[in-house]
């Protein structure tokens, strides 16, 4: 009986870990694609129209910075930086592209 039990709570702390990491992952793929959209749409915007900001999204618990520089011959560089939480703390992520003018 004792090892039907130990068994049993064994499948309990296995399936737990693997909701968290399931969340955690998830979580990083959310934040990933706002990094990629927020690349794309600045790269659709031309040279002249992307500029650096900010934006929060406090419903999914997201905020987000990028900043455009100007790289050799006219390219400008954006770098996405995404912050999120998950049970582990706060995480970030940081996506860049090159934007040819």
């Amino acid at each position: 009986m004792t090892l039907l039990v130990a068994g049993a709570l064994a499948v309990v702390r296995a399936g737990a870990a693997a909701v968290r990491a399931v969340d955690s992952a998830d979580r990083q793929l959310a934040a990933m694609a706002v990094a990629e959209r927020r690349l794309e749409a600045l790269a659709s915007r031309g040279c002249s129209a992307a500029v650096s900001g900010t934006a929060t999204d406090p419903s999914v618990g997201i905020r987000e910075s990028w900043r455009v520089t100007i790289a050799r011959n006219g390219v400008r560089l954006v770098a996405d930086s995404v912050q999120y939480s998950d049970r582990d703390g706060s995480r970030l992520i940081v996506r860049a592209r090159l934007i040819g003018c």
